[in-house]
């Protein structure tokens, strides 16, 4: 019998392929968030969990259709409203999941990281879904998401754009730290843009968190 994380594990392949979405995404974000947290000292329970919360992130896109998933164009207002309910969507599969048991770590159930992926479409200046949390609000966990998933699809060619290089996806997480990314995350993945002067990032980013609650402030 499969355990319940090797079923999330393939359900999240499942979504990559649904209507040619984006496949390898999942993988591509799970491998981000692990370089973001080594970075940010995270302990190695919350790392795992980090991860398996960046395979499921998208899973509730199996109840998006494939024809949204894969349209090569912009959404309409109608369209881009059905996708915005897939974050709860794969928190409602979470939750319905059993324990993960990995060799090496104790089991923990992943309906844990359900919240994570309800809200890793928030927005720190509120302005995000499905609940409009705003701030430390949001699970620090959710707003690692977010960072790693943008810059994962900014780097990768999607239906209606070309990739960005690496140096223009982090001027963009830059550009919109204290509005749409939490300064203190776009700061972790700084730290891992070899291309960006890291000091100067840095700098404009402890800048633009001044006007933030403390929880979302670059060390």
């Amino acid at each position: 019998m499969m355990r319940p994380l090797e079923v999330a594990r393939l359900l999240a392949q499942a979504v990559d392929a649904h209507g040619d979405y984006f496949p390898g995404h999942s993988d591509g974000v799970a491998y981000i968030l692990r370089l973001m947290a080594s970075d940010a000292d995270l302990p190695e329970p919350q790392v795992r969990k980090l991860q398996v919360a960046a395979e499921l992130h998208d899973i509730g896109k199996l109840r998006i259709p494939a024809a949204i998933l894969s349209a090569p164009r912009r959404l309409t207002d109608e369209e881009f409203e059905l996708m915005r309910r897939h974050p709860g969507y794969g928190a409602e599969i979470a939750e319905a999941m059993g324990y993960s048991s990995e060799e090496g770590f104790d089991r923990w159930p992943i309906a844990d990281v359900a919240p994570w992926i309800r809200h890793h479409h928030e927005r720190v200046d509120g302005k995000g879904y499905p609940n409009g949390l705003s701030g430390d609000e949001i699970p620090l966990e959710s707003r690692m998401i977010f960072v790693a998933d943008a810059f994962h699809v900014m780097t990768s060619n999607r239906p209606y754009q070309r990739s960005r290089t690496r140096t223009e996806a982090m001027e963009e997480l830059v550009r919109c730290a204290g509005t749409q990314f939490c300064p203190r995350v776009v700061a972790m993945i700084a730290h891992r843009n070899s291309r960006a002067d890291v000091d100067e990032v840095l700098e404009h980013l402890r800048t633009v968190a001044r006007k933030l609650p403390a929880g979302n402030r670059p060390d």
